[in-house]
């Protein structure tokens, strides 16, 4: 029985969990699609890719550098 009481709240859990993790992968995503665009000379893309890094993840300093570069 307490099992099933616990139930939500182990779910709750994991999905609070499983939505950081996709917030984290997206904001690696643009960071790899602003690099790509940077290489390939697309300067206004790889501006734009790296601004919503920034915004999804402001603490992450290679957003912040290859904005710089950009």
């Amino acid at each position: 029985m307490k099992v099933i009481r616990l139930l939500p709240a182990l779910l709750a859990l994991a999905m609070a969990t499983q939505g950081g993790l996709a917030v984290a992968q997206t904001a690696q995503d643009l960071l790899l699609k602003g690099n790509r665009a940077s290489e390939e000379r697309r300067f206004v893309d790889a501006e734009a890719a790296y601004r919503q890094a920034v915004a999804l993840s402001p603490t992450d300093g290679a957003a912040y550098y290859g904005l710089g570069i950009a």
